[in-house]
């Protein structure tokens, strides 16, 4: 364990990604990801993701990335890189536990730290870059019906009940 720690320390990697990694009998790569959903007026911002992104092509999803730098922090930076929001116009309403997605037909096990944002700016400032075909605002009970990536409704749902407890998703 000492040697994977010295590892960790000198190449600023999250600590996560090295057990994973590393983990005996796994054949799954394990990547840290942020998934940041955005709430406005009771809807949830999804994005289509383009023919450019390495996995999940076409498929719906919230804003993400690998995890770089701690998971707050990466999904601020995610946030403003993909749709050009500032963190001022960001709330914070939840942040999830970590949670794995295993994903055999890629053969990655993604380890999602997720994020729920009230959206408090005007739409005419969200503007897309090269990762995503489109954008729309949806209730959180239709994110089931669209073809998303692994999980994403699981994911959303245990973050809408920690940021409004009173309002259940149907």
């Amino acid at each position: 364990m000492r040697a994977l720690s010295d590892k960790a320390a000198r190449h600023k990697i999250h600590i996560r990604t090295l057990r994973g990694a590393y983990a005996q009998g796994n054949r799954l790569r394990t990547y840290n990801v942020v998934t940041s959903f955005i709430v406005k007026e009771g809807r949830i911002l999804i994005l289509r993701r383009s023919d450019r992104v390495g996995s999940y092509r076409g498929k719906w999803s919230a804003v993400s990335g690998y995890l770089e730098d701690d998971p707050l922090s990466q999904a601020y930076r995610e946030i403003r890189e993909e749709l050009s929001i500032p963190g001022e116009d960001l709330k914070l309403m939840a942040a999830g536990d970590p949670t794995e997605v295993s994903d055999k037909n890629l053969g990655v096990r993604w380890i999602v730290h997720p994020f729920l944002f009230e959206f408090t700016g005007e739409d005419s400032k969200i503007n897309l870059n090269w990762e995503s075909l489109e954008v729309k605002w949806v209730r959180p009970e239709e994110v089931r019906q669209l073809e998303t990536v692994p999980d994403l409704y699981r994911i959303l749902s245990d973050l809408w009940v920690r940021a409004y407890p009173s309002k259940t998703i149907r």
